[in-house]
């Protein structure tokens, strides 16, 4: 059976963090809103909504995972969008909550390129991840 476009998503995602990053994937069908990963890095934890990009295609988000990542985002738990486009073309924007309405109407319906411009690029999703952290805290291995 062919893996869904978020599953290859997740595989990417997956093979790239090695053993620095505990990841968690998470495929609820009953609970909307719930992003498709969970993680931990250097005691930090953090949330994670995975995207497939197809060309130039909207990068959909639902009111309700908007709301998820915004109830956690205010009590400090950090939440990302996460989208790949090719092999080695990933984008992502950590939900800010002091930026939380502006950018939850820009990304309601974004694509790559404009996520991109709202967050940040690079070719490795581990690297994505960190980055976006370290803005936040500065954090160290254990």
């Amino acid at each position: 059976m062919a893996r869904k476009p978020e599953q290859l998503v997740w595989d990417a995602l997956w093979a790239s963090c090695g053993s620095e990053m505990l990841l968690q994937r998470h495929e609820d069908s009953l609970s909307c809103g719930i992003p498709d990963v969970s993680g931990v890095i250097y005691r930090r934890e953090f949330w994670c909504e995975l995207k497939a990009s197809r060309g130039l295609g909207a990068l959909k988000l639902r009111q309700r995972q908007l709301n998820w990542m915004y109830a956690r985002q205010r009590r400090g738990v950090d939440c990302f969008l996460l989208a790949r486009r090719d092999p080695d073309e990933w984008a992502g924007c950590l939900m800010y909550h002091g930026n939380w309405l502006v950018l939850s109407e820009n990304i309601k319906s974004t694509n790559f390129a404009d996520l991109a411009q709202l967050g940040d690029s690079d070719s490795s999703p581990s690297v994505l991840i960190k980055r976006n952290l370290s803005h936040c805290v500065k954090f160290e291995p254990a």
